[in-house]
């Protein structure tokens, strides 16, 4: 789900994390430093904020403002005083209303009816096999509204493995097993095309009436854009057009559809882009780049290299 960043709410979002003195600097800052914490909330989203998308935001902002990652001030979110009124607020499993945990067993129902599973580990994420190497994905973010209802905002993803692999082989931030190669919001597939739109669980509605309902929107408007992005060349296109994903993945991909030389010219396009910078997503990415270099296009000289040889020899016989 690509975690909308934009000044005010993210100066609000910091604060709610006890982090004021980074709010204020919000107000201040360009368009390309407020692009590089949009960016690296996308990161977040999956892995440390556990789908918890102001928590993302906080770390990304902490990131990128400070120069190095680390915990937000408080560790749980204080909302009162700071946002407004109607605001909505991450859902607890204390929380009165709705119970969360019967929400997320209707889902998990659905889901499963309609052949995905729950990797271990990963709250709010189900996979389904679609080849080999590609796995599509349905995540899923919950929160509380003030009546006590619950809101769930679907999406839907793919993910190349042999991508991640290699990423990961590279990278000395190991990513998550189920973190999406590509994602969208579901409701942007919809007819309405709303990123907004909600499957709302109430008191009076069953929930497993509801989550048929969003699952079924899943398996009509979902899995058709997750089959569209299968292949290697339409994985390659949908990550060179999303420039919120991670810059390791273009040039990855690339090399793994064999085309070394457009792999090389990604990444060097990519470190660029990264030329001046000093926050820890840049400078990861340089690390990244010279593993990338040194030992990836390294083993495809090699690779070249003797293929010129064997046609030496034929040549010669």
């Amino acid at each position: 789900m690509p975690v909308i960043v934009d000044r005010e709410t993210l100066g609000l979002d910091l604060r709610t994390y006890g982090e004021d003195e980074l709010a204020r600097r919000v107000a201040a800052i360009d368009d390309e430093v407020l692009a590089r914490i949009h960016e690296r909330a996308d990161h977040y989203l999956y892995g440390e904020a556990k789908g918890l998308i102001a928590k993302a935001a906080t770390l990304a902002a902490i990131e990128v403002l400070e120069g190095t990652a680390r915990q937000p001030r408080w560790k749980r979110r204080k909302l009162k005083g700071i946002w407004p009124e109607e605001a909505r607020e991450p859902v607890d499993a204390t929380d009165e209303g709705v119970d969360r945990r019967e929400v997320e067993r209707a889902i998990a129902t659905a889901l499963s009816e309609a052949g995905y599973q729950k990797p271990p580990g990963d709250r709010g994420v189900f996979v389904k096999q679609l080849t080999d190497d590609v796995r599509g994905r349905v995540g899923y973010f919950i929160q509380r509204l003030r009546t006590g209802e619950l809101e769930v905002t679907p999406t839907v993803g793919v993910r190349h493995e042999r991508i991640h692999d290699l990423i990961d082989g590279l990278d000395e931030r190991k990513g998550s097993r189920t973190e999406p190669t590509a994602t969208i919001i579901l409701g942007y597939l919809l007819p309405q095309k709303d990123p907004n739109l909600v499957w709302r669980f109430d008191p009076e509605t069953s929930a497993d009436d509801v989550a048929a309902g969003l699952v079924e929107h899943v398996v009509r408007f979902g899995e058709p854009w997750m089959r569209e992005r299968v292949s290697q060349e339409s994985i390659i296109e949908e990550v060179r057009a999303d420039r919120r994903v991670n810059p390791e993945r273009l040039p990855a991909a690339l090399l793994l559809a064999g085309r070394p030389d457009e792999a090389r010219a990604a990444l060097e396009a990519e470190l660029n882009e990264a030329r001046g910078r000093t926050d820890a997503a840049a400078q990861n990415f340089r690390r990244f780049a010279e593993r990338f270099r040194a030992e990836v296009f390294a083993l495809t000289a090699d690779s070249s290299e003797t293929g010129r040889q064997r046609g030496d020899r034929r040549q010669r016989g």
